[in-house]
């Protein structure tokens, strides 16, 4: 079996899959939306095709360890990242316009643009704290360039892109 087989992918999601059925993931399961908007199917194949896109990236990381370049991994894994990417999109524009239609065109756009900070900056804000910790371990807590740059480039990513031109 080579790096690039297929059969990985289908053995680590039926684990998955297993896993998630036992009781351990029980408090995961979410009670149906009582305003029933929520198309749950939906949202399961988004987890699946999210998968295939970590999938894709692992193989690219693959590569670049062991061939020393980024490219695109061969077959499957390519394909299933590209697949998995236009998918989710398709879909979540499927559902973002199933909402606008529901809300006749006017949606609470403040409400929906919170909702969007308090979903994805938790995630990337602790993914930057976690490269910068590695980073400064990896230097041996010295800094590469001027404290100034640092502290910019720190405001820039903190912000969340808020104050992108500092």
């Amino acid at each position: 079996m080579h790096a690039y087989s297929i059969w990985p992918y289908f053995v680590c999601m039926g684990l998955l899959l297993a896993m998630a059925a036992t009781p351990l993931f029980k408090a995961a399961d979410v009670p149906p939306n009582p305003r029933g908007d929520r198309l749950s199917t939906l949202d399961g194949l988004r987890g699946f095709l999210a998968l295939g896109v970590f999938f894709c990236h692992a193989s690219l990381y693959h590569e670049y360890i062991f061939k020393g370049r980024f490219g695109p991994p061969p077959g499957f894994y390519y394909h299933i990242g590209q697949v998995g990417v236009e998918a989710f999109f398709l879909i979540t524009g499927y559902l973002f316009w199933s909402r606008l239609v529901a809300e006749r065109g006017r949606p609470d756009w403040l409400q929906l643009y919170i909702g969007r900070i308090f979903r994805i900056a938790p995630l990337y804000l602790l993914a930057i704290l976690t490269m910068m910790v590695i980073i400064f371990v990896r230097l041996g807590f010295h800094l590469n360039v001027p404290l100034l740059v640092f502290v910019k480039q720190f405001i820039q990513w903190f912000s969340l892109g808020i104050f992108k031109y500092l």
